[in-house]
């Protein structure tokens, strides 16, 4: 629904969008970026990769091997009862999660029921067996001891983009004709609106300066601190 919207007020705003339409190769000629694809082939000045955790393998040398695709699962369970919900404290709609490296979460939808979700199967192949949804609703049964008779409606798994230091990364290469922003580490909902902003800035040269310059070295400003 998100994707439709977005290419709606793209459209409007004067783009031309052309789906289905992989890139198949990828040159660079004269300061130019060549994408071929199946059905023609496109010459820019440059190019976005807006991409997370489906970015196909070694796509571009910018993003191979930077991040680390995971299976993430959800669970919807059946509406909850007053009584059950009572007996939960359920209070708000708000998301919850724990601490964990992999972590739980969980928040209440307006039918009342739960969305639960955590991590999924370890490879693409076993992404739809019901072992992994079971599991998940056996943890929720675990937390909510009074919803030990609930069952789950619907689930559902997807890839989501892991970063090594657990944050999303906007760059360009050095000439400033490639740009990326990815792994968003399951916040994606949120952190890729803000990306984008920011992503648009960087192709557009009109960044806000905050966003323009390298952190600086903790050691260096120590040393300034001790007068060394």
């Amino acid at each position: 629904m998100r994707s439709r919207i977005n290419q709606k007020l793209a459209r409007q705003a004067g783009a031309k969008i052309h789906c289905a339409s992989p890139v198949t190769d990828w040159q660079t000629d004269a300061n130019k970026q060549v994408l071929h694809t199946p059905n023609g082939i496109v010459r820019a000045d440059k190019v976005v990769i807006a991409t997370n955790g489906y970015t196909p393998k070694n796509f571009h040398h910018l993003t191979t091997d930077r991040t680390l695709p995971v299976l993430s699962q959800i669970i919807v369970t059946e509406p909850l009862t007053p009584e059950q919900l009572a007996a939960c404290n359920f209070l708000t709609a708000n998301v919850v999660m724990d601490t964990r490296a992999l972590k739980y979460y969980y928040r209440k939808l307006p039918d009342n029921r739960i969305l639960f979700g955590g991590r999924g199967a370890i490879t693409g192949k076993s992404a739809d067996d019901p072992y992994y949804a079971q599991r998940l609703l056996s943890v929720l049964k675990t937390s909510f001891p009074a919803l030990a008779g609930l069952n789950y409606s619907y689930a559902r798994s997807g890839w989501i983009c892991m970063a090594l230091d657990d944050l999303p990364h906007i760059h360009q290469n050095q000439q400033q004709s490639v740009f990326y922003s990815m792994g968003y580490c399951g916040s994606g909902v949120s952190f890729s609106v803000q990306a984008g902003k920011r992503l648009a800035e960087k192709v557009a040269e009109n960044l806000c300066l905050i966003y323009r310059y390298r952190i600086k070295h903790y050691r260096s400003f120590l040393l300034r601190l001790c007068g060394g």
